[in-house]
């Protein structure tokens, strides 16, 4: 079956290579990182191995879900050069849980690879991990904080890694959990579509992520102008903006040593000089003004997300159905 997937994979340019792999064997791990390091440079990862709530009991879903996913991504760290990219499977279901989960428990979840994970975090979060569909939940949010640490790392090496968080994706796992568990159906007549997503949809999101559009360097036009003209002549594309109001302002705060946590550079400025706040705020609206005349100029439905939002989802849901109302859907 590998043999033939492969075969369907391969192009006239590309090779495909089927490697039989336990993402929870560290040795294994290991061995496929020395033969990625053969094959030359590291470009992009795609990491969707993972087992679901109705598949298995909830050692083996955190073992799969989360620590494989820390074993891989801390093996290919070391690959990590200029233009690598990596996309890590979440869950909506991280989301879900996120209100009911303990510190104590994300501290856990924050050392996957240490001794007695498993037994640290069963005592941690009780009963709740030993639910199949909590111990999911939980090993979601991990993979999620999982990745947020690890961007710093490859950001300083030059690459980055990102997570995505499905909700319903029509496939033969999506299906088995939703014939198994009725809330499902509650939550797919919440959906606005009023339907599950595609495996093809999820693959472009993915895609998007691991391709070279935000690649390029700053000054001038957006370094990814010419990928999001592309983009916009074949898809219908709604850029979403977040804006950090604390980010669009310097503090009158003196001397301060401020450091770059993707490149480790670090800069000693006077907070208190206004003519440095000033220019500070210029440079920010002027970034803001040069992204607004290219969604204009490419005539692009654009949403803007304020990180202070008390929910962040409600404006891309009020923004949406109105998009929908006037486009007569």
């Amino acid at each position: 079956m590998m043999g033939a997937a492969a075969d369907t994979l391969s192009t006239p340019t590309t090779r495909t290579v089927p490697v039989q792999l336990d993402v929870t064997d560290a040795d294994g791990v290991g061995a496929l990182r020395d033969s990625v390091a053969a094959e030359g440079a590291l470009r992009a990862v795609a990491h969707a191995a993972g087992v679901s709530p109705t598949m298995a009991d909830w050692q083996t879903i955190v073992r799969v879900d989360l620590v494989g996913t820390a074993l891989l991504a801390d093996a290919l760290t070391p690959l990590v050069v200029q233009g690598t990219a990596m996309v890590c499977f979440a869950s909506m279901a991280a989301q879900l849980a996120a209100g009911a989960v303990d510190p104590a428990v994300d501290a856990v979840l924050d050392a996957p690879l240490a001794e007695q994970f498993l037994d640290r975090l069963r005592h941690a979060a009780g009963a709740m991990v030993e639910d199949p569909g909590g111990a999911y939940s939980l090993a979601k949010r991990g993979v999620q904080r999982l990745v947020q640490r690890e961007a710093v790392a490859w950001g300083g090496r030059g690459g980055r890694i990102n997570s995505v968080s499905p909700g319903m994706i029509d496939t033969p796992m999506g299906r088995q959990e939703f014939d198994a568990q009725p809330m499902m159906q509650v939550m797919l007549d919440m959906t606005p579509l009023g339907r599950e997503g595609t495996a093809d949809e999820l693959a472009d999101a993915v895609a998007f992520l691991l391709s070279d559009f935000v690649e390029g360097a700053g000054g001038g036009p957006p370094p990814f102008e010419r990928a999001l003209k592309v983009a916009a002549r074949k898809h219908d594309v709604v850029p979403v903006t977040l804006f950090d109001p604390l980010e669009a302002a310097l503090p009158a705060a003196g001397l301060a040593w401020l450091e770059d946590p993707e490149s480790g550079a670090v800069a000693r400025v006077d907070l208190s000089d206004p003519r440095l706040r000033r220019r500070f705020e210029e440079e920010v609206r002027a970034d803001g003004e040069r992204l607004r005349r290219l969604f204009a100029r490419l005539d692009l439905d654009a949403v803007r997300v304020r990180a202070d939002e008390a929910d962040p989802v409600a404006p891309l849901v009020a923004f949406f159905r109105a998009r929908a109302r006037r486009l007569g859907a």
